[in-house]
């Protein structure tokens, strides 16, 4: 197991989320439900984000700079899992003309994946948040606007 210091991975979080505009907290609370932000490979998938190779290819973005090899690196998934998660609150934005839970958030990151720890992951991620930083569980995602 291959743990990472949660509050290192918070602040990498804090950062990428507000370079790319989408919520610190979402980003670590995913992380926590999808491998308990541990930076191990699980069968096919890698890190704290639990990104088969698959998908961060699929994802991929030339003005990010990343490589195929880049999904082994936990920082580097911080970095494409918040653009990603920016271009999908402006895509469900756009569909539904108001802010996306992130429970539709992470339905549409990770379709057929179940979403019901999220809000428990939300709650235990909340105190490696600052002020301002934290998401309420079950309410509309706004990175505009902090809580």
């Amino acid at each position: 197991m291959a743990e990472i210091d949660r509050p290192t991975f918070a602040a990498e979080c804090i950062e990428q989320g507000n370079r790319f505009g989408a919520w610190a907290h979402y980003l670590v609370a995913v992380a926590k439900l999808r491998s308990g932000i541990d930076d191990a490979v699980k069968d096919t998938k890698f890190g704290p984000f639990g990104l088969t190779q698959e998908q961060w290819n699929g994802l991929l973005k030339g003005e990010l700079g990343l490589e195929a090899e880049d999904v082994k690196i936990w920082q580097m998934q911080c970095l494409l899992v918040a653009s990603w998660t920016h271009d999908i609150h402006r895509g469900l934005v756009t569909t539904n003309g108001r802010n996306p839970t992130s429970e539709e958030i992470y339905g549409k990151q990770f379709p057929g994946d179940d979403v019901a720890g999220l809000n428990q992951a939300l709650t235990d991620t909340r105190a490696l948040m600052p002020s301002g930083q934290a998401v309420a569980a079950g309410t509309p995602v706004d990175p505009k606007t902090p809580t």
